[in-house]
């Protein structure tokens, strides 16, 4: 275990810890509403803590990335490399509704060059798939170096998307796997750069790890599902 795991994980158990990975959950799950102002009095009182903790955790939420968390539709227009949400809605096969260019697929949306059109909706498919999300970073707040988000349809065939290459993320279909088989083929297919929080060699070696862990991950939930 690295040294920023081991403070991560003790830090879960601080109190401002806790808070702090709430009010992360609190933000991808869309508790908060777009351009709700987070407030320290009002969250203390629903989580029965003192304000103190809420003040530290919030001071903690200052990457671009967590930022971004709270405007989904900011994060999706922008298609920046690093983005989480962009990542997890690829894998969860989303579309966008254009005030101009109506619904287009998540995965063409990404690919395409800006332009000034307006992203009106997120629009989340209802099907029968579990999903994982991974990600690796420097220290807890930072933008990351690699992320993945995972998705096992009902057929046991996967979708994988892969980002912060540090390009921007990628959308991968394979069929039913081994883990370890879908980790190699996928660290095979992506294409990596290199930047100041990592190399492309470290990042395509990071592709493996994460996809085998989600496919790992989301393997033993069908099996205990199936129990």
């Amino acid at each position: 275990m690295s040294q920023y795991e081991k403070e991560e994980s003790s830090d879960r158990y601080s109190l401002r810890g806790k808070v702090f990975h709430q009010l992360r959950e609190d933000i991808l799950s869309g508790h908060y509403k777009e351009h709700e102002e987070l407030r320290e009095m009002a969250i203390s009182e629903e989580m029965g803590v003192s304000r103190t903790p809420v003040r530290e955790a919030l001071r903690h939420i200052v990457g671009v990335q967590l930022r971004n968390l709270a405007t989904v539709g900011g994060s999706i227009y922008s298609r920046f490399g690093f983005s989480d949400v962009l990542t997890l809605f690829l894998a969860m096969d989303c579309s966008v509704e254009l005030y101009k260019g109506g619904i287009v697929p998540l995965r063409e949306y990404a690919e395409r060059p800006y332009d000034r059109d307006i992203v009106v909706r997120l629009l989340v498919r209802k099907e029968a798939a579990d999903y994982c999300y991974q990600s690796v970073r420097n220290s807890q707040t930072d933008i990351p170096v690699l992320t993945c988000a995972a998705a096992r349809l009902q057929d046991g065939s996967y979708r994988f998307a892969v980002g912060a290459r540090p390009l921007k993320a990628v959308l991968y279909e394979e069929p039913a796997a081994l883990a370890q088989q879908l980790a190699e083929t996928i660290q095979q297919q992506v294409v990596t750069g290199s930047n100041m929080r990592g190399s492309a060699e470290y990042r395509r070696h990071l592709t493996g790890v994460l996809v085998r862990r989600a496919a790992e991950e989301l393997e033993n939930r069908a099996v205990q599902e199936g129990n």
